[in-house]
């Protein structure tokens, strides 16, 4: 099991790359990054 601090990290740095590539609508609701849904 991920600990929901390091979940909320690895989402918040993936939301950081990804804005930094230009997406910013993401639907955490079902989306997975590198196997981490959000």
């Amino acid at each position: 099991m991920v600990q929901p601090s390091v979940r909320q990290e690895a989402a918040f740095e993936a939301e950081q790359e990804l804005s930094s590539c230009g997406y910013k609508e993401i639907p955490r609701s079902d989306t997975a990054f590198n196997g981490i849904p959000f």
